[in-house]
């Protein structure tokens, strides 16, 4: 949330508010550590029937509002909405067997969430995967802690469990603060979500001023498009069923070949920039976990699209469109190499 709020308020605004951030980061780490040592004796001071009338009034929106949902998005909300319910009703119930429930809720989610994070940590092997799962060694160490013998009865699980994820986030927005303090004039707030280790880095604000080079004008006014092709959508025979990998990370097609997606954006008349291999990837069925590894050995020759070639606007799904007016851009064409 934080990376997205910086995306919509610019790197301009950001740089001038770096003190405030990291002050505003600070305080709210503090106040979860507080909240974290507010439960270990047992009696708490947070307002946490407070807590749970918000929790409470939160699913109850989410669920009046779930049935709006298309597709998966419609399990996703009631899922949302019944776990929050469910969560505030203990809270506010307050009984014998109320922290005990809690304390197996947020310890499961943690234990999950930490399995998840060094499953994709070991798998992928992105930058700095090494850091990641350790991360979530720290959930599942929580998670433990959570379930330890006593611990449920006598001390609120809420509080530790709130406590802790101020704490992190707060962090979290210091060091993006920090990072902000240290971008070029000139620069996109975009390099903020750019992994370093892979050939770009945020440098300190003394460097030069770096040259921008100026467009041919041309106004484009029509919307800007974000296409999506899925592993599965691409894939050129029936593929073998992974739910939600075949989808968002790779598919393998009954013919051994596997299939990764791919993405491009597209302003007409002139704009169409296509991350696509030059030839397509075909790889065995013994290979699909290294193809999942974002390592230079899977970096491919790219091709350069200036439009989308027919064979693959049928098998294009659009997800995002945003219309920008006054804008001044020049035509161009990107050659990629593209990743799994």
């Amino acid at each position: 949330m934080i990376q997205i709020a910086l995306l919509l308020f610019g790197v301009d605004f950001m740089r001038s508010r770096v003190k405030y951030l990291i002050l505003l980061g600070s305080l709210w780490s503090l106040l979860g550590l507080a909240i974290f040592l507010d439960g270990l004796d047992g009696v708490t001071y947070f307002p946490l029937r407070f807590f749970g009338l918000l929790l409470l009034l939160e699913s109850l929106v989410t669920l009046s509002i779930a049935s709006g949902g298309v597709g998966a998005q419609k399990a996703v909300l009631y899922f949302k909405g019944g776990i929050f319910c469910f969560v505030s009703l203990l809270i506010l119930s307050n009984q014998s067997y109320s922290n005990l429930l809690l304390a197996i809720v947020f310890g499961f989610a943690y234990f999950v969430i930490g399995l998840f994070v060094i499953f994709s940590a070991w798998i992928v092997r992105f930058p700095h995967w090494k850091s990641t799962l350790a991360t979530g060694l720290a959930q599942i160490i929580f998670a433990f802690f959570m379930f330890s013998p006593g611990q449920p009865i006598i001390k609120p699980p809420v509080s530790f469990f709130l406590g802790t994820l101020m704490v992190f986030s707060g962090i979290h927005t210091v060091r993006l603060a920090l990072r902000v303090a240290r971008l070029r004039e000139g620069t996109s707030v975009f390099d903020l979500l750019v992994p370093a280790g892979i050939g770009f880095e945020v440098k300190k604000g003394a460097d030069a001023k770096p040259k921008i080079a100026e467009p041919e004008n041309a106004d484009f006014r029509e919307p800007l498009t974000v296409h999506i092709w899925t592993p599965e959508g691409t894939a050129s025979a029936s593929t073998i069923p992974r739910p939600v990998i075949n989808r968002y990370i790779a598919a393998v097609d009954s013919e051994g070949v596997i299939s990764t997606g791919h993405a491009a954006l597209e302003v007409p008349p002139g704009i169409y920039i296509s991350l696509y291999p030059a030839e397509d990837i075909d790889r065995s069925p013994a290979e699909f976990l290294n193809t999942l590894k974002a390592t230079r050995d899977n970096d491919v020759p790219g091709r350069s699209s200036l439009t989308m070639p027919p064979k693959q606007q049928s098998g294009a799904s659009q997800i995002a469109k945003s219309t920008s007016t006054n804008t001044t851009a020049k035509r161009c064409s990107v050659s990629g190499a593209p990743t799994s």
